[in-house]
């Protein structure tokens, strides 16, 4: 026969959680006399404090700072410079060493600006209400009413160590606004932030040897400095550097010139092409997207251009173009310039042709057969759109006519 006891004892588990329970309840009445302590030693003068090994620390210090439990325990000044100072920017340029990197710092309601490296300290005078409240704070470039020390905490905040003529140490976080920095003085970005970008140039597509095949496959930027226009062929990913009055585009980082502005080529899609700049002191001078120009579709009819063709020899062939009557023969290029038709005769005129400083639509011959076929092709002004061509010229003996096909 089985005879069952009952235990007049709690099970062991329901004996653990029970104690679990009390020391729960006993840990937060700790707490709440321990908050409530502090409180009233603010307004009676109590002093709680802790001494080790010969040191003194204020446990009431732990409800100040940036990380103040209650605003009224806080400092009228730390309060005063959190609502008055504000993180303006970062220096992000990608060819900065971490130790160059630098703040700007406003103050907000006015133009004040200031830069400083990590670690550096910021001087500011202070104006004061007769209540003892901060007024007005003012830049200054030596010993003043409060120093302070910045320290990156994050990418949109800034820590700063506070330190007064008294000695009052206190900490302040900022953080980042939308208000844009000012960049006195800077306007090289303004001709690359307004540049046109002309896509591929397709006459180094058509004709570029093994040396210009690389430029035939980056985009070109038509750029404008006061009076002059230049041209810049990029790819994405590209760094310009500002040198001598104009952007060049450079090899790598190392060949930037730290003392100028720096930009990059970000990404190029169908129809946005991006990008960034720095200044020299690493802050971003803007960020923008350009768009292709707007193109009209060519339709060149070659006998309206080249008239009386006539075949001299088996590679030689006489027209009229324009107004004056011209030999042609295979590897000539003409070009249509605002006042007349021209011939590149000379390896500086093409080469200025090539960099736009000599402009203007462009016919290349590129062959002609004893028939009188003549073969070429046509590009706009700024080698965006080609049309191959062909055209028929009478023989020598025959009746001048002109046959032309596109």
């Amino acid at each position: 026969m089985n005879i069952a006891f009952r235990s007049r004892f709690l099970p062991l588990e329901d004996l653990f959680s029970l104690a679990q329970g009390v020391v729960g309840i006993g840990a937060l009445c700790v707490f709440i006399f321990f908050v409530v302590a502090l409180c009233r030693s603010k307004e009676y003068g109590v002093d709680f404090s802790v001494e080790r090994d010969g040191r003194t620390f204020e446990i009431d210090a732990i409800l100040t700072g940036p990380l103040g439990l209650r605003e009224n325990v806080r400092s009228p000044l730390a309060i005063a410079l959190e609502q008055k100072l504000v993180l303006l920017a970062q220096s992000v340029r990608p060819d900065l060493e971490k130790q160059e990197r630098a703040f700007c710092i406003g103050v907000k309601g006015s133009e004040q600006q200031a830069v400083v490296r990590e670690g550096e300290a910021i001087f500011c005078h202070l104006t004061q209400h007769a209540s003892g409240g901060v007024e007005a704070l003012e830049f200054a470039d030596g010993v003043a009413d409060i120093s302070m020390i910045p320290h990156i905490v994050t990418g949109n905040s800034l820590l700063l160590k506070v330190e007064q003529k008294a000695g009052e140490m206190m900490e302040v976080v900022l953080k980042a606004a939308a208000q844009v920095r000012n960049h006195q003085g800077i306007s090289e970005g303004a001709c690359l932030e307004g540049a046109k970008w002309w896509g591929t140039d397709l006459l180094f597509h058509e004709y570029g040897a093994e040396q210009y095949h690389q430029i035939g496959q980056k985009h070109k930027l038509e750029l404008v400095e006061g009076k002059e226009h230049y041209v810049l062929y990029v790819a994405a990913k590209d760094f310009l550097t500002y040198q001598g009055g104009k952007w060049q585009v450079i090899d790598s980082l190392e060949d930037a010139v730290r003392e100028a502005p720096l930009a990059q080529i970000q990404s190029i899609g169908p129809r946005e092409l991006d990008i960034e700049a720095w200044d020299p002191e690493g802050f971003s001078l803007f960020q923008t997207k350009l768009h292709p120009e707007t193109l009209q579709a060519i339709r060149m009819v070659p006998g309206q251009v080249i008239s009386e063709a006539k075949l001299r020899s088996r590679q030689q062939v006489s027209c009229k173009i324009g107004k004056k009557r011209w030999i042609l023969k295979p590897g000539d290029w003409l070009i249509k310039t605002q006042t007349n038709w021209h011939k590149l005769k000379t390896g500086e005129e093409i080469e200025n042709f090539l960099d736009h400083q000599l402009r203007g639509e462009l016919f290349v011959i590129d062959s002609i057969d004893a028939t009188g076929m003549i073969k070429g092709h046509y590009f706009d002004e700024m080698r965006t759109q080609m049309q191959p061509f062909s055209l028929k010229a009478a023989s020598s003996k025959g009746r001048k006519s002109v046959r032309a096909r596109i």
